[in-house]
């Protein structure tokens, strides 16, 4: 089965609470979990945990990230291969994918066993004829059911009084989003699971996460739960936005208003499709989309940097080249307070055999943002650009998952080989599209050897173009040149010129140069040359 199959099965796990027969302790304001406790779930089989279970598997994501939400990680000694998301996944076991390895769960002798609706009855039963105490979570239909599946974790488990916190955390954040929507008018919507074309219809909790959001979902006036949904259905109900997890082409809904206009939104598989307390991610950039003013007025950033404290997996970069030439890159799991910049690099694919070719993108947002997309095309290399500068390679930059707003700084590099393309570095230049017409932007050249590596900065998605010029005073004016040359125990001389809005760096036994000219941002490792050689003045002036 493949892994988008698999996924449209994984998507109806989850939730709903079968009736309880032990209450936790809440003396004094605080919640303390009460042994035996008891809870029948989808099996009809009534579960009863005696004491904290010190060993727990869990069968699904949903799960595995409920379990994590609440403090209950440390519990945790196997999980599935879709968990590998969560911090700390990598050191559990791994118990299989949608199959699951019996031999495996029944190895590590868990105390209790979490498992999800798609989970079989017969495998649950394989697994209670092996001893292991096993509770089967019921189909999740609505938000609310994640907030109701969260205490009964908790309680299951042994973590009432963090269950619960989260609980009232969940749910506020939810009344929160609802709020800032109502009155809005609703876009319609269809929320698009894979290539198979399954959608999420009504009775589901993906339909309640577009209805809280502030969309209309086409797809819950044609089904129930989750069924394929025709290209033909589409085209006709033509909904103004697609929402969809990565890894499919849109191709088949081309003719909708959603594809026409863009208005197609990617959304973290790990949170849309899983029924625990992170899909207030998703729904915060729904609203951020389909409803800016509101996102806006009701500050629904803070909910983002909220969810951004609790502990997420490891940063993942992924991209991919479609048949029509247009590159993707993806980030997973962003961690912007730690990492600032997202990195990515561009497939050779992109551009095989291309001098000059992208190399990387460097994005940094202004403000969380776990997951997006950067689209890059490449442009017509006989683009009429200004002061007759020669156009060498242009690009067309769009994002998916982030607002132009959301961007601080833009910066692209392309990398040169002087050996293939005789061109002289002082020669360089970059022009960007605003407001329709084309403006010089500053670059910054590192040159080692035969190859240049050329980076230009933006602030908006945009179109960029690295060119030369043909005329000095088309490149640059007002050139006051001052040269420092400091010779180093090694006997490599560095030399630093200072130039107004241009500055090289020079070391004669790499032969590495790094220039800037017109104006740009700083960006991290360009400046860093720069830094050192002036660290090293330093260094020889006062010690």
């Amino acid at each position: 089965m493949n892994r988008i199959a698999i996924f449209c099965l994984i998507i109806v796990t989850i939730s709903a609470v079968g009736p309880v027969t032990a209450a936790a302790d809440t003396t004094n304001g605080t919640v303390s979990c009460e042994y035996p406790f008891s809870a029948s779930d989808a099996t009809g089989t009534t579960v009863t945990v005696t004491q904290q279970p010190s060993r727990i598997v869990t069968l699904g994501p949903s799960a595995a990230q409920t379990v994590w939400e609440i403090g209950g990680k440390d519990q945790v000694v196997g999980v599935t291969e879709y968990a590998s998301y969560l911090e700390g996944s990598d050191s559990k076991t791994t118990v299989g994918a949608y199959n699951i390895n019996l031999e495996a769960v029944v190895g590590l002798q868990p105390d209790l066993v979490l498992a999800p609706n798609t989970v079989s009855d017969q495998t649950v039963g394989k697994l209670r004829n092996a001893g292991l105490k096993v509770y089967k979570f019921r189909k999740a239909t609505s938000i609310e059911f994640i907030a109701e599946k969260t205490l009964l974790t908790g309680k299951l488990i042994g973590q009432c009084q963090t269950a619960q916190s989260r609980t009232e955390t969940f749910r506020n954040q939810v009344e929160t989003i609802e709020r800032a929507v109502q009155g809005e008018p609703r876009p319609s919507v269809v929320h698009i699971l894979g290539k198979s074309g399954y959608a999420a219809g009504q009775d589901t909790f993906i339909n309640k996460i577009i209805q809280k959001s502030g969309g209309d979902n086409i797809a819950a006036d044609k089904f129930s739960g989750y069924q394929v949904i025709s290209p033909e259905t589409v085209l006709a109900e033509n909904p103004q936005w697609i929402t969809r997890p990565r890894t499919f082409s849109l191709s088949a809904y081309a003719g909708t208003t959603a594809v026409k206009q863009g208005q197609t939104i990617t959304l973290n598989e790990n949170y849309i499709s899983q029924p625990a307390p992170r899909i207030v991610i998703p729904m915060v950039h729904l609203v951020k989309q389909w409803h800016p003013d509101a996102y806006r007025q009701a500050q629904l950033g803070e909910i983002s940097s909220a969810v951004s404290d609790t502990p997420l997996g490891p940063t993942t970069y992924t991209s991919s080249v479609t048949e029509t030439g247009v590159a993707t890159l993806s980030v997973d799991n962003f961690r912007y307070r730690e990492q600032q910049v997202a990195n990515f690099t561009v497939p050779t694919t992109f551009e095989n055999g291309s001098n000059p070719k992208l190399t990387t993108v460097k994005v940094k947002p202004t403000e969380p943002n776990f997951d997006f997309d950067i689209h890059v095309k490449k442009m017509d290399e006989n683009t009429s650009l200004p002061n007759s500068s020669e156009p060498l390679a242009g690009y067309q930059f769009t994002s998916q998952g982030m607002w132009s707003d959301g961007l601080a700084t833009l910066s692209a590099t392309v990398e040169l080989n002087t050996s293939e393309r005789e061109i002289s570095s002082t020669k360089l230049v970059a022009y960007r599209k605003v407001d329709g017409n084309w403006t010089q932007t500053g670059v910054q050249i590192n040159q080692t050897n035969s190859t240049l590596q050329v980076q230009a900065n933006l602030t908006k998605y945009t179109a960029l173009y690295f060119a030369t010029v043909t005329t000095e005073s088309a490149h640059q004016t007002d050139i006051e040149t001052t040269t420092t040359s400091v010779a180093t125990t090694t006997g490599t001389q560095t030399t630093t010129n200072s130039v107004t809005q241009q500055s090289s760096t020079t070391k004669s036994t790499a032969t590495t140069q790094t220039t800037m000219t017109g104006s740009s941002a700083s960006t991290p490792g360009f400046s860093i040359t720069v830094f050192a050689v002036s660290l090293i003045i330093f260094g020889r002036l006062y010690s």
